[in-house]
């Protein structure tokens, strides 16, 4: 009891010093410094952050507090919430104080005379609850920040190494045809050269540059690439395995790569609303009540039907989805048909983890060993703290894909948008235990498919209507809905099981002689090319219905979807989104939409899509450090957010390059050449994807490879 006592008088004693200290300089220039540098707007304002720093012997608090309106008649009613909502409202503050204060003391600050006078709509508030942040809460960077740093460093010098060493082996070849004036003779340091052309011509600079793939050292004596030349092939930017030479390669066309423009859209739109919601739990908004309506502002942008462009971006994972499983489908059908229906299961599993592990490894050692520490300004604490309390715990689970169940709450995830990757690897595992089912009995197949939409569709349900679940996005609705049914494998297999579905009937029309090729070579149709151009515009239209549909349960109808409609649009509007770009899939891989097909099949979206699976992994990344280095709270407006977006995806898809010269090709690379060496085949200097590979198509091919989606983060949380 004593010492109970003692720790009282202790707390008292030093928020006394605190506002006594602060009392003494109020008329002094320091504190006249101070009170200009703190937060006077309500309902958020971090005040001036450098000004305060600045002041000799001020520290920086950003205070954080539940409130409610004292007369809930009154004006300020400072979030989404009806005066009778009973949520309380937060509302938060940068302080610069004397640094004799600490933490301990920012509640006796926010209730003193001072506060009140400095912020009169303080006297209009019943204040519950108040926490804060300090440059004093900051964490020193560990030996792990080093490790990280010194690991990409290595990364980094083995790439110029290979890159060097490439460009002088190519240098010294063209140097040897040069003087011998013939391709017939030797090589250069025992490296083979091409054969002449027809017509006694030498071959061309670039011919013998693409022929030297590898360091004359790498290679054995019987020209088979050592362990040391694959590397160097693998890591170097240049050459015809080159890092930069396959993000940019052209290839000839293909049916699908419609699907190209799909993938690169989907992910700029994941990255629009990721840009809205991620930096809520961070720096958050100046002024919520101009984006949630209240009885502050009737006329928030929740009233505008644009507005629903920003949230409806969730509908982008779906995109994804689909795309993974009909890719998946249709080249794994193809693959089977070859093998006779024989393939190692096992080993396409293991190949994908492979593919997808390694650049994820490597972006949660930047994020969780370097990026911490990269914060600066009055959000920095929280920034960190948003990392740190995540990532110490349950790194394990994304690097073995069960991110979903351990932990439940995705909330806990070291990097929460990563569930989709989980979602994926099961739907993986699914599509192709499920493949050999329907090629050999297809009734049997399609049976599965059924039963497990038909599982899926019911689970959500269920879970919609006992937690009333709905599509707002601006309350606790949508939170629950986040935690229950968004990101588990069980509520979004659909889409995934719509695009395998879709890869089957494709697959079956071409049996039957129904190709592309054949399409292609009738006589115009007009008749058909007219319903199919029709068709499209209805599926065009339904997916702007799906999207915009939601205005209903927004602005002055908010919540107003009952259980029944929140199932029709949660549940099964998913399937529907999915079943419309099936549609115009189909429909552009036989060529009745050419004017669609010819723009999303352009060259440009092809490196784009390389990139893709990069770009999701970091766009978190760059919105987070923006959040957690901005000076001031974000003030929302429709073009503030669209500079925000654009300068998002410019930096998240700059960084996918860097990931993919450092890590996410030269994998790829080494993959293909281990399992050509296995097989007693020395890899080929051209063929570096693995799409001549057997089972490493299941993980490898490029159309395959870059499928990523989105994450979704509720409001209040970071991830």
């Amino acid at each position: 009891m004593a010492t109970t006592l003692r720790l009282h008088a202790d707390k008292a004693a030093d928020e006394n010093r605190c506002l006594k200290t602060q009392g003494a300089q109020l008329l002094t220039g320091l504190g006249q410094k101070m009170a200009l540098a703190t937060g006077r707007s309500l309902p958020n304002d971090a005040g001036k952050y450098m000004t305060c720093i600045g002041v000799p012997g001020a520290r920086y608090f950003l205070a954080s507090m539940s409130a409610s309106p004292m007369h809930p008649a009154s004006l300020l009613n400072l979030g989404s919430g009806s005066p009778s909502d009973p949520v309380l409202q937060k509302v938060e503050l940068g302080l610069c104080l004397p640094d004799v204060c600490g933490s301990d003391d920012i509640e006796a600050v926010i209730r003193s005379a001072w506060m009140r006078r400095l912020v009169p709509e303080m006297q209009l508030l019943n204040v519950s609850s108040v926490s804060s942040w300090s440059q004093l809460d900051l964490k020193p960077q560990d030996e792990g920040t080093t490790i990280a740093a010194v690991f990409l460093g290595c990364l980094l010098l083995l790439v110029l190494g290979s890159t060097a060493a490439t460009w002088a082996a190519s240098r010294s070849a063209v140097a040897s045809v040069d003087d011998s004036g013939t391709s017939a003779g030797g090589s250069s340091r025992g490296t083979a050269t091409p054969a002449v052309p027809e017509g006694g011509l030498s071959p061309s600079p670039r011919e013998v540059f693409l022929a030297t793939a590898t360091p004359s050292s790498g290679r054995s004596a019987q020209g088979r690439p050592r362990p040391l030349g694959i590397i160097l092939q693998a890591f170097s930017l240049i050459g015809p395995s080159g890092t930069l030479t396959k993000l940019v390669e052209t290839q000839p066309y293909k049916p699908t790569d419609c699907l190209n423009g799909l993938r690169v859209m989907s992910m700029v739109w994941i990255i629009l609303g990721h840009t809205f919601l991620m930096p809520e739990a961070i720096s958050g908004y100046s002024n919520p009540q101009d984006i949630a309506m209240s009885s502050l502002n009737k006329n928030s942008a929740e009233r505008s039907v644009w507005f629903l462009i920003i949230p409806s971006s969730q509908l982008g994972v779906d995109s994804f989805f689909f795309l993974s499983g009909f890719l998946l489908s249709l080249l794994s059908l193809k693959e089977l048909r070859a093998r006779n229906g024989k393939f190692n299961a096992l080993a396409a599993v293991m190949l994908r983890y492979l593919r997808l592990t390694p650049s994820l490894a490597v972006v949660m050692l930047v994020y969780a060993k370097i990026w911490p520490y990269l914060g600066s300004g009055p959000f920095a604490s929280r920034f960190q703290d948003s990392i740190l309390s995540r990532c110490g715990r349950t790194w394990w689970t994304e690097l073995t894909y069960t991110m979903n169940f351990i932990p439940f709450d995705s909330n806990k995830v070291c990097m929460g948008w990563t569930w989709y990757l989980g979602d994926d690897m099961v739907f993986f595992i699914l599509g192709i235990a499920i493949l050999p089912v329907y090629y050999r009995r297809k009734w049997a197949g399609w049976l599965c498919v059924a039963i497990l939409a038909s599982a899926s569709l019911s689970v959500t349900g269920w879970l919609i209507f006992k937690y009333d679940l709905s599509v707002y996005t601006l309350d606790d609705h949508y939170l629950r809905y986040s935690y229950w049914a968004y990101s588990k494998p069980q509520n979004r297999a659909p889409a995934y099981l719509v695009g395998v579905v879709a890869a089957w009937i494709l697959d079956d029309w071409e049996q039957r002689g129904i190709t592309r090729e054949s399409c292609l070579r009738r006589p115009a149709d007009g008749m058909r090319r007219f319903g199919a151009a029709c068709l499209a515009l209805l599926m065009a239209g339904v997916l702007l219905f799906l999207i915009f549909i939601p205005f209903t349960d927004f602005g002055d109808d908010k919540n107003d979807w009952n259980d029944f409609v929140s199932i029709l649009y949660l549940d099964f509007g998913r399937i529907l989104w999915a079943v419309c770009w099936a549609t115009i899939t189909i429909l552009c891989y036989y060529g009745y939409l050419p004017f669609v097909d010819g723009f999303l099949s352009k060259p440009f979206w092809t490196p784009l899509a390389r990139l893709t699976y990069g770009a999701y992994l970091l766009h978190p990344l760059v919105i987070k450090l923006g959040a957690g280095t901005a000076l001031q709270y974000y003030t929302f407006s429709g073009l503030e957010l669209a500079y925000r977006h654009l300068s998002n995806a410019v930096f998240a898809y700059s960084g996918a390059v860097l990931l993919w010269v450092l890590v996410e090709r030269p994998v790829m690379t080494l993959t293909a050449a281990t399992l050509k060496r296995r097989r007693g085949s020395p890899p080929e200097a051209t063929s570096t994807t693995g799409e001549k590979d057997g089972e490493l198509q299941f993980a490898t091919r490029d159309a395959c490879a870059v499928n990523t989606p989105h994450c979704n983060a509720a409001p209040s949380s970071p991830a």
